[in-house]
């Protein structure tokens, strides 16, 4: 562990100081370069380089279970930006990435905690089989997708975490019995609809 703070008193007081740290373990990496107030409600401003894979271990060492199979994901790396105070923080991601065997996904934009959750920016995913990766979520659907094989899909997402709204550039689901591919959007308020092309092959 690296750590560089400006002022041990204006720390201590709950003054905004200047900080920065490394952390480098067997668990991951993170670094940290900004200020930092340790009131209350800690609150940052700076920047953030964040990586790791062995996310399933960080999960049972901070007790919290995500209810997913999360040795399947891989590595993550997380980097960008985030400002204000623990409970209203704003995440501005220059680069958000997951990769393992079974699927890819990368995210690159705001996380606003500030207001009702909030998205905006772009993001893609890759998965060889959809019914492995509903596999590792426990989820128990009523149809089986593995016969679905493949999906490619790249877009942005805009709104609240519970009503967003996400435009497809591309989503292309291809197997050896079905070949779909979708452009345009996809809203969830205030009712589920879609408003895009379409086409299919079977």
């Amino acid at each position: 562990l690296d750590l560089y703070v400006a002022s041990i008193n204006g720390l201590t007081s709950a003054e905004t100081t200047a900080a920065k740290i490394a952390l480098e373990t067997d668990l991951g990496e993170l670094a940290y370069d900004g200020d930092l107030t340790l009131s209350d409600l800690p609150a940052l401003e700076g920047s953030f380089d964040i990586s790791s894979d062995q996310l399933a271990a960080i999960t049972k060492l901070a007790g919290f279970d995500p209810g997913v199979d999360l040795t399947q994901f891989g590595s993550l790396r997380a980097r960008g930006n985030v400002s204000g105070a623990l409970d209203q923080l704003q995440l501005n991601f220059d680069e958000f990435t997951q990769k393992s065997d079974l699927m890819e996904a990368s995210y690159a934009g705001l996380i606003d905690l500030s207001r009702t959750d909030t998205l905006k920016r772009q993001f893609t995913f890759k998965a060889g089989n959809m019914g492995n990766v509903m596999n590792i979520t426990g989820l128990d659907l009523p149809i089986e997708l593995s016969p679905l094989g493949q999906i490619d899909v790249a877009g942005s997402v805009e709104g609240a975490f519970d009503s967003p709204r996400i435009n497809f550039s591309r989503l292309i689901q291809s197997s050896d019995l079905i070949k779909t591919d979708y452009s345009g959007e996809i809203f969830m308020t205030p009712e589920f609809g879609m408003r895009g092309q379409l086409s299919s092959n079977i």
